[in-house]
């Protein structure tokens, strides 16, 4: 199956909207619970005006068969003092995962914010959450500590990894 990553368009906000509202349904390692997002998708266009506007900040879309799959979202802040860093997420759709799309993602990410200047990336990931961690580690991110109790799902306390990897060496 040919997979295309691309950045989103304000075009694909419906189609994203829906994607991420099937996600929330499928996993519980992501930060919203299903129907938190609603469906707007109007505003979910606003969104990606705003964050293209930023110029720090970024989605890619993983397409197969015209279908979005996967994505995988870069957060970046202007201020001087943290311009540098941004945050980044990844998410698949359960039927698609396990084929290396997630990596494919991540890669265009960084590859994204190297050119924008920013030395490091930053994730959470629940530590139940294995198929991240190998992820997210097989691509040299590092465990820089625990937060403890950072998110509260299925009526339980979670701690998460707070992970970050540098995209040039200095």
């Amino acid at each position: 199956m040919a997979l295309v990553i691309r950045e989103i368009e304000l075009d694909d906000a419906p189609a994203y909207l829906n994607f991420l509202n099937t996600l929330d349904h499928e996993t519980s390692f992501l930060l919203f619970e299903p129907g938190e997002r609603g469906d707007d998708a109007e505003a979910q266009a606003e969104k990606i005006k705003a964050m293209k506007r930023d110029g720090v900040s970024t989605i890619f879309i993983a397409l197969a068969q015209e279908a979005i799959i996967g994505f995988a979202a870069v957060s970046g802040n202007g201020l001087q003092r943290v311009k540098h860093r941004a945050s980044v997420v990844v998410g698949i759709l359960a039927a698609h995962r396990g084929m290396g799309w997630g990596k494919r993602l991540l890669l265009q990410a960084e590859e994204w914010a190297a050119k924008r200047g920013i030395l490091r990336l930053e994730a959470t990931v629940a530590m139940q959450n294995t198929d991240a961690l190998w992820l997210y580690s097989g691509l040299g991110y590092h465990v820089e500590g625990i937060r403890r109790r950072a998110r509260f799902v299925d009526g339980q306390y979670v701690d998460e990894f707070y992970m970050s990897k540098m995209l040039r060496p200095d």
